[in-house]
């Protein structure tokens, strides 16, 4: 049965948890770097305009994560592209910023990953990066592959190089409960640095 530990340490106190599941979950992804730009043209709270430099590989299909200094909007739908100009659309969470912000613009990358939160016993996740000055990651969670069908939960932000423990067994807050997650869209809010996403926990896949 695999089982996963971690340590807890406080000045002279020291201890270490074991938590055992039927699975492991064990996911190590690589996120890009965002791409630097302005927020150029702010129609209203989720519309507006981006600027950014060439080669930033982002089409009208995508969806993007948008951070700035004190906010972030997360599962943006891009309209339209035109060169180094990127219209963006509805999305959750922080209102745009006044135009001329400069803001990092982040295509989602999807990785399908089943994690039934309900039976975890504990999950561990972390933004890895040389650097602790870029915005972290941003994860939304989704009940079908592909990043498709319906958000399950309010997605978690990571900040860079610390982690986050979620021991359920000892009465911790679940962060994935509600339907089982098939897929999972994670951006790196980081415009110099690649960054790496760690997802380390157990479950139980028995009734």
């Amino acid at each position: 049965m695999p089982s996963i530990a971690y340590g807890v340490s406080v000045g002279s106190i020291q201890s270490t948890v074991v938590r055992t599941g039927d699975q492991a979950i064990d996911l190590e992804l690589s996120l890009p770097a965002g791409n630097a730009g302005t927020l150029t043209t702010r129609t209203d709270n989720d519309t507006g305009i981006v600027t950014v430099a060439s080669g930033h590989g982002i089409l009208d299909t995508d969806y993007v994560d948008v951070y700035w200094s004190g906010g972030k909007r997360y599962n943006v739908d891009v309209t339209a592209v035109t060169s180094t100009t990127i219209s963006i659309d509805l999305g959750s969470g922080d209102n745009l910023p006044s135009s001329s912000t400069a803001v990092v613009i982040c295509k989602r990358v999807t990785v399908n990953l089943a994690i039934d939160g309900d039976n975890v016993s504990l999950i561990a996740l972390a933004i890895d990066n040389v650097s602790s000055s870029g915005y972290g990651s941003r994860l939304s969670f989704f009940d079908a592959i592909n990043c498709g069908g319906s958000a399950v939960g309010s997605g978690l932000t990571l900040s860079p190089n610390v982690p986050q423990v979620y021991d359920i067994t000892a009465g911790m807050t679940n962060p994935l409960t509600g339907a089982p997650i098939l897929s999972i869209s994670a951006t790196n809010g980081d415009s110099t640095y690649a960054s790496t996403l760690k997802i380390k926990g157990v479950q139980d896949v028995t009734p």
